[in-house]
């Protein structure tokens, strides 16, 4: 699985960096993770980003923020919504936020993007990796993948049954 962000050109002030925000309707971002019964997927059904890219050869980027609602994130089961909105801590910091401080972009167009991502109140600073497409003059696709731990957020892993399940540490964010 892989998280899958269209934006579209918002403005293109001359030579300047050009705007793109995102088009939520193409865009995908998945959770995944393991327990002791059968692993689980969710999926974040509302979330907001901008991307700022610099008309330099080759493409720059300057600027990129995520924010995802913990409320939009839904999976299959209502009980399992409710655990990860508890785990989250949602009440008090109901948005993830990644906010980007540096991006570097090779010839392949294949990315490191490093910034601040910010779960349950803690941030962290994390690298994540991916490809970045110009599909046309008003449209940017990124694809990456991350891979975290519950632990490196403070976050404690739910459990079921009183102890007897328990979700793995591991989580992926595709």
């Amino acid at each position: 699985m892989i998280i899958k962000f269209i934006f579209l050109l918002l403005l293109t002030p001359g030579l300047y960096a050009q705007e793109f925000l995102l088009d939520i309707e193409k865009s995908q971002l998945k959770i995944s993770g393991t327990s002791t019964v059968h692993d689980w997927t969710a999926e974040a059904k509302n979330f907001s980003s901008k991307l700022m890219i610099a008309p330099d050869k080759p493409i720059k980027i300057t600027k990129l923020s995520l924010r995802v609602p913990v409320k939009s994130i839904k999976s299959d089961s209502d009980k399992m919504n409710q655990n990860i909105y508890i785990a989250l801590k949602e009440e008090k910091f109901p948005s993830i936020f990644f906010n980007l401080e540096r991006a570097s972009l090779n010839e392949k167009s294949e990315f490191i993007a490093q910034g601040v991502l910010s779960i349950a109140g803690e941030n962290n600073e994390v690298k994540i990796k991916g490809v970045l497409t110009k599909l046309s003059t008003q449209l940017i696709q990124i694809k990456g993948q991350y891979q975290l731990t519950m632990k490196e957020y403070k976050v404690v892993p739910p459990t079921f049954l009183f102890g007897m399940m328990s979700t793995g540490d591991k989580v992926i964010i595709d």
